[in-house]
């Protein structure tokens, strides 16, 4: 098995932080991405904006399969 020096300091939260980012190159409005990867909203805009931005994380998410996809060619 080799092991790579590049992932060997790999964790999931980098994920999480590389899908943030690829959303915002792609243009995806901050509240929809902060909910795609599962943060929530404090103070009064949290409390009182409960939509679940379903069909927008979906395209969201969509773009982003699209384009890692593309990287894996």
């Amino acid at each position: 098995m080799i092991r790579s020096p590049i992932l060997s300091n790999f964790l999931i939260h980098d994920l999480r932080r590389t899908t943030r980012t690829l959303m915002s190159k792609n243009k995806v409005r901050s509240d929809v991405a902060e909910k795609c990867i599962n943060h929530v909203k404090k103070g009064v805009e949290g409390i009182y904006n409960r939509d679940a931005f379903f069909e927008d994380r979906i395209e969201a998410h969509q773009q982003l399969a699209d384009q890692i996809s593309l990287l894996l060619l």
